[in-house]
């Protein structure tokens, strides 16, 4: 999954298998795509980042194990591109405009 600003998440080990659920989400006109990340064991998971950072699933949860609300300053990371295979799959897309 790659993320508003360039830089692209995967788990790394094959044996980590990922549900993740893209939310359209706006606030007036800024809109953006959230991407929930759901692990069927634990409901925790890692993903790390090809310019180094990581992300802990475990953000995205409140301490009354809601959900933390989507928006500005929330802890989702926000996918501009989404595949399977890894993240050089991923990257090897390109766009052919929007579609209306």
């Amino acid at each position: 999954m790659c993320v508003e600003g360039g830089e692209c998440f995967d788990a790394r080990n094959d044996a980590d298998l990922l549900t993740v659920i893209v939310y359209p989400y706006c606030e007036g006109t800024d809109c953006h795509m959230y991407a929930v990340v759901i692990d069927a064991v634990d409901g925790s998971k890692q993903l790390f980042g090809d310019k180094g950072s990581s992300y802990d699933s475990l953000t995205m949860v409140d301490t009354d194990s809601s959900l933390k609300p989507m928006g500005a300053g929330s802890p989702y990371l926000k996918p501009v591109a989404i595949g399977c295979n890894g993240c050089p799959n991923v990257k090897s897309l390109t766009c052919a405009g929007p579609i209306a």
